[in-house]
């Protein structure tokens, strides 16, 4: 994707960041990134972590293992690698959101300092 946020690791976020970030929360998606990762992307140009990892929250519950690996690649871009459970597990119910409910500004200062998201008004 190209987009940074420091929801996913980094400091900056550019326009592409802010983008995918509405997208992923209007759609319900989480992102599987761990901000304390290495950077994905390494190159002639700099270091930043502009690839991201996106699941819907169900799938989200089972994956683990997430990580950027450490191994070279055939790009500037390092490969990210994950578990997923394949056994089975019951059905939850996927909560949807009114993204027009979100405050961005408790939403980033929640992220720059508490590291969690914001409550967001559930639609019944």
């Amino acid at each position: 994707m190209n987009a940074k946020n420091p929801v996913w690791g980094g400091t900056i976020e550019d326009e592409r960041g802010r983008q995918l970030m509405e997208f992923t929360l209007s759609k319900g998606l989480a992102f599987l990134n761990d901000e304390e990762s290495p950077p994905t992307f390494d190159g002639s140009t700099g270091r930043s972590w502009i690839d991201t990892t996106l699941a819907d929250c169900i799938t989200a519950e089972s994956i683990f293992k997430w990580k950027v690996d450490s191994e070279p690649s055939c790009s500037d871009h390092k490969s990210i690698t994950f578990s997923i459970y394949a056994g089975r597990h019951k059905s939850i119910k996927s909560n949807r959101f009114r993204l027009k409910n979100l405050d961005l500004v408790v939403l980033r200062t929640s992220l720059t300092h508490h590291k969690f998201l914001p409550v967001v008004t559930q639609v019944h």
